[in-house]
């Protein structure tokens, strides 16, 4: 396999290149940690791990002539857990597509090398709000009794369709929604201005993975939280596997306010 995936990787086994950036696509500036079956990484510089060895691909890692044949490219998906030290940014786990295309004749393309995969962090609760953003705080509730959600996925949409985000609902339920470069006034009909945009805010889960928490067992929740290394929601494949409901809870995006709701989760 060939050794080099950018310059700093030079004499250095490689499998991929990840870059972790955060939820306004700066790279990460901070430690973090990776944890997967099999996973070796080594932090480079501007946010970027180089994954060095991941399980399936042992036979790869001591190629450095030619890439092995098998597995085909991309069939692997390498499940990894990503918890940054900063607890502004909310932690994730990642399926990253391995093997990776070798060939510097195709260093373009996305399946590449010699191409980064990036992975956005999402906001944790204590992130804060630049005053170019808006922000929502979002309470997930299961329909019915109440309970708190964790590990949701919550969308906030503009009824225009001109602005979205997402986030991950934490061990308490809570999620906060920042929609990046978010104008300060609007022009509505008749040449009226308004500094608010109306949207709305849905959530959905996998049941198997929802957490379902009462409002007397939040200290605990937090605590349980602060210890978990691993087993993290993924926000990719929820958002491929349950797609936004058709109705959610209505809110106003403005970079004055931060607007709160309660989101409603209906268990499939």
């Amino acid at each position: 396999m060939t050794m080099m995936v950018s310059p700093d990787l030079l004499d250095r086994r490689a499998l991929a290149l990840v870059a972790l950036v955060d939820p306004f696509g700066r790279a990460l500036t901070g430690p973090a940690r990776l944890t997967g079956e099999g996973l070796r990484t080594v932090a480079k510089p501007g946010g970027r791990w180089a994954l060095l060895a991941a399980a399936g691909l042992e036979a790869h890692v001591g190629a450095f002539d030619a890439a092995p044949t098998t597995p085909a490219r991309g069939s692997i998906a390498c499940t990894i857990d990503i918890k940054p030290f900063d607890r502004a940014l909310a932690p994730r786990r990642a399926a990253v597509p391995l093997p990776r295309d070798p060939d510097p004749a195709h260093k373009s393309q996305a399946g590449s090398l010699f191409q980064p995969i990036v992975v956005t962090l999402y906001p944790g609760s204590t992130m804060p709000i630049p005053p170019t953003s808006a922000g929502v705080r979002v309470t997930v509730r299961k329909r019915g009794d109440g309970r708190r959600v964790a590990n949701a996925l919550v969308r906030v949409r503009s009824n225009n369709g001109q602005f979205s985000a997402q986030a991950v609902s934490d061990a308490t339920g809570e999620a906060l929604v920042i929609v990046p470069n978010f104008p300060l006034a609007f022009t509505g009909n008749g040449g009226s201005v308004a500094d608010t945009l109306p949207a709305k805010a849905t959530a959905v889960a996998d049941p198997d993975k929802a957490v379902l928490v009462a409002d007397q067992d939040l200290a605990a929740a937090r605590a349980r939280a602060a210890l978990a290394d691993g087993n993290f929601p993924d926000p990719d494949a929820l958002a491929a596997a349950f797609p936004a409901p058709a109705s959610g809870t209505n809110v106003q995006l403005s970079v004055r306010a931060i607007a709160t709701a309660d989101v409603e989760w209906r268990a499939p």
